[in-house]
């Protein structure tokens, strides 16, 4: 069983430098993000996510950070 502290994701966001966003899901099962936007390949670079979710209290909780492509 799959052990989460949260019971909904809201939202999970991945932006690249300029702020336009390169991939959005609201599917807690899907594979993430494969490195790629609009067909094309994204260079090596640091990008921003981020994530809202909703706990089992009802309350929104955000988190926000970055992350590392390489390739």
């Amino acid at each position: 069983m799959l052990n989460r502290k949260f019971a909904k994701l809201s939202v999970f966001e991945i932006y690249n430098r300029w702020g336009q966003l390169v991939y959005s899901t609201t599917d807690l099962n899907a594979q993430g993000w494969d490195g790629t936007f609009a067909g094309q390949i994204q260079e090596t670079g640091v990008f921003l996510y981020n994530i809202t979710v909703i706990d089992g209290k009802g309350k929104i909780k955000t988190k926000k950070g970055n992350v590392t492509l390489l390739r």
